[in-house]
């Protein structure tokens, strides 16, 4: 999801009703726990997963999942410009 920032933000206005203002002011865990449930529902990021689970095309090098500690997130080039521990 990282990679489709941009789908996130309109599967988060399209779900959510959330502007990207409201997801700016939102705290990295709450962002993180919507953002992972966005795929449950009918929206961009829902259909380009179902885009790539009919493709045979290795995922990504964390195997789609990244440990959650701040050590780990910082570190993470997709995710290091992401979340700020202040």
């Amino acid at each position: 999801m990282i990679h489709h920032l941009a789908d996130l933000e309109a599967d988060f206005r399209a779900i959510y009703h959330l502007t990207p203002a409201d997801v700016a002011r939102m705290p990295g865990p709450q962002f993180f726990a919507l953002a992972y449930r966005v795929a449950a529902y009918d929206g961009v990021i829902a259909g380009r997963m179902a885009a790539a689970s009919e493709e045979s095309t290795p995922s990504t090098k964390h195997g789609g999942r990244v440990e959650s500690t701040p050590m780990v997130l910082q570190t993470d080039p997709a995710l290091a410009d992401l979340i700020d521990y202040g």
